[in-house]
């Protein structure tokens, strides 16, 4: 009897220890990302956020630093431009598990060519047609310049949380569409989204490109 509960013991303790240097290395891997107010300034004026220089880091790079394979897709909404999307589904970043869409700037010809060349077609809700890239188009996208972040956290953010480690936002713009509140800090090239029914989100491109950001709000007030 005391034999086996020893043994418990010992493999509990073990188990223990284990799990422990697990959710550790986890938390450490998560922690060399850095933390999402942590935006660099560059010399060149870029942005450096979670180790990826935008601008000028690819997707591929970037796959290495997050320790995942993106999923690619290429949307084309309803009377706008198509746009490619890579999602990181699981990415440690401050020792949290969050998902991030990486983004792109490419010549509109080069999307529809893509289009053309797509495998697999589905129709979302919203009306936008969602195409899986061909295999060829896939690897080269590999080479594809990141030019904005979108990084979904998994836990909430607060006003007072985003004050503290941002800071005061130059300006406060609410989206009369959907009630989310943009605090937007164009210096660092960041556009905080806070929403009271909904998941936040950040969205990070360089300060020069900040009007692409700012723009569609203007045009819905």
């Amino acid at each position: 009897m005391f034999k086996h509960t020893f043994l418990s013991v010992v493999a509990i303790s073990l188990l223990a220890v284990l799990l422990g240097m697990y959710f550790s290395f986890n938390a450490d891997r998560g922690q060399v990302l850095g933390f999402p107010w942590q935006i660099n300034k560059l010399d060149d004026g870029s942005t450096s956020i979670f180790k990826i220089n935008l601008g000028k880091t690819t997707l591929g790079q970037a796959e290495k630093l997050f320790q995942e394979t993106a999923e690619l897709s290429l949307f084309k909404p309803k009377e706008k431009d198509a746009v490619i999307e890579a999602y990181f589904n699981k990415v440690l970043i401050g020792g949290l598990s969050s998902k991030i869409i990486i983004s792109f700037t490419l010549e509109k010809s080069q999307l529809m060519s893509m289009y053309d060349r797509g495998v697999r077609i589905s129709t979302l809700g919203s009306g936008a047609r969602r195409v899986t890239l061909s295999s060829s188009d896939q690897k080269e996208m590999r080479n594809a310049v990141v030019t904005a972040i979108t990084y979904l956290p998994s836990i909430n953010l607060s006003d007072e949380l985003v004050e503290k480690r941002f800071g005061n936002p130059e300006s406060k713009v609410a989206d009369p569409e959907s009630g989310a509140m943009h605090w937007l800090y164009p210096e660092k090239g960041a556009d905080v989204v806070l929403h009271k029914n909904d998941k936040e989100i950040i969205v990070y491109v360089k300060p020069e490109n900040f009007y692409k950001l700012t723009e569609p709000l203007k045009n819905k007030l």
